[in-house]
């Protein structure tokens, strides 16, 4: 959810800042927040959910982490393509198409 968060953020920021560089107050917490949850999620669903050995053995949860993992890669790879859409556009014709 907080990924959510900072994608919305840091295209909004794109879409309405006078400096497109303040996207890195989002991209920055993005970056670390993706990362870290996307490993501790690979390492739960590896040594935990679909581990027979372990405490925590859980084929649902480890279907539903892993279809969590899918769908967050999606909307990232949908919002870079987005950034990209929008970082194409002069900053001035933004401004005008937001109402800025």
């Amino acid at each position: 959810m907080a990924s959510i968060g900072l994608i919305i953020g840091a295209t909004v920021i794109l879409k309405i800042a006078e400096k497109r560089w303040y996207v890195l107050t989002c991209l920055i917490p993005l970056a670390y927040l993706y990362i870290t949850v996307n490993a501790a999620g690979l390492w739960m669903i590896k040594n935990v959910y679909l581990n027979p050995a372990a405490k925590g053995y859980s084929m649902i949860n480890g279907v539903l982490s892993i279809i969590m993992l899918v769908l967050g890669l999606i909307i990232i790879v949908t919002a870079i393509k987005k950034w990209i859409e929008l970082w194409k556009i002069p900053q001035k014709e933004l401004a005008r198409k937001y109402g800025i």
